[in-house]
């Protein structure tokens, strides 16, 4: 098997970018083959399938790990991550550094945080709701909040602009603009003009289509101006504001009303997995703690000590 060598630039900026990666409800486990499956290699050792699916479980938050595996350049970076942690690990024996008092304290800290980590994971995981459950909880949600889905009118258009800008007077814009309306008036293609004349270089690459937007997304003028087109076809004047002329053609028209459940359901059961995890959690760390007693006394002194005061 032929690995590449990959640059060893172990940053906060590659930690940032792993943990960032990808999107998954359920969490990745690992199989009993997952051991023997090798990702990476070097004389450090290798690193295997299975420590790259504890480490996901591990450090990437549970609704960003949907993707993850499905991205190759994400498996590559957290199999680097772990093997240059080996690398430095392997360093830091060398030197007899893990024999150091303070190093005993921290390694025993880390264990046992990894581990209680790993266990709320496992427990909180076994009770997350089935993909069923995630949809009655996001349509529960939907039926109890109807104002919340509730939106004003909207519509679709596309636009000319024709900007000052440089050399381009205010006389010249206008005058681009009343004939690029003419044009239009006489039959010519709104798409093939936009792509040929709008300053607005984004939508131009479109034919001057904007998609569907609602009241509050345009300035003052471009609103008035579209909102008061009735039927799709139908086109504005110039329409003057701080970009330069417009010209507006409405494509579609939807008076206010409830948003469907279809267009909402995944943002809701991703809603309701992410409050139905953290109640798991929540639970788990109540359970924890409970019976816990503070020595108030040396946790003042300590504040004293340190300068602060009382929590």
């Amino acid at each position: 098997m032929k690995f590449a060598s990959v640059k060893l630039w172990v940053s906060t900026v590659l930690v940032a970018a792993v943990v960032g990666a990808g999107a998954a409800w359920a969490q990745p486990t690992s199989g009993a083959g997952d051991d023997a499956v090798v990702l990476a290699k070097g004389p450090a050792g290798h690193v295997t399938l299975a420590e790259v699916k504890t480490m996901v479980n591990l450090v990437v938050p549970l609704n960003e790990r949907k993707n993850f595996f499905a991205n190759a350049g994400n498996i590559e970076q957290m199999a680097l991550v772990i093997y240059s942690q080996r690398a430095l690990a392997g360093q830091a024996r060398q030197h007899g550094y893990d024999r150091q008092p303070e190093v005993l304290r921290d390694l025993a800290l880390g264990e046992q945080r990894t581990l209680s980590d790993s266990w709320v994971n496992h427990q909180a995981g076994r009770k997350l709701p089935t993909d069923a459950q995630l949809e009655q909880f996001a349509r529960t949600t939907y039926n109890a909040d109807a104002k919340r889905f509730t939106r004003g009118e909207q519509v679709q258009a596309r636009h000319i602009l024709v900007a000052a800008k440089g050399e381009v007077t205010e006389a010249q814009a206008q005058a681009k603009a009343a004939d690029l309306l003419a044009q239009l008036n006489k039959g010519a293609s709104f798409e093939a003009l936009a792509r040929e004349h709008s300053d607005d270089k984004g939508s131009a690459a479109r034919g001057g289509d904007l998609g569907k937007f609602g009241r509050g997304r345009m300035v003052p003028p471009f609103e008035e101006a579209v909102f008061a087109l009735t039927s799709p076809g139908q086109r504005s004047g110039l329409v003057k504001s701080q970009f330069g002329y417009h010209i507006i053609e409405l494509t579609g028209k939807e008076p206010a009303g409830k948003v469907s459940f279809d267009e909402v359901k995944d943002e809701l059961k991703k809603e309701a997995l992410e409050r139905l995890d953290g109640q798991n959690r929540r639970m788990l760390w109540d359970e924890a703690q409970k019976g816990i007693e503070y020595d108030q006394a040396a946790i003042e002194a300590q504040a004293r000590a340190a300068g602060g005061a009382k929590p």
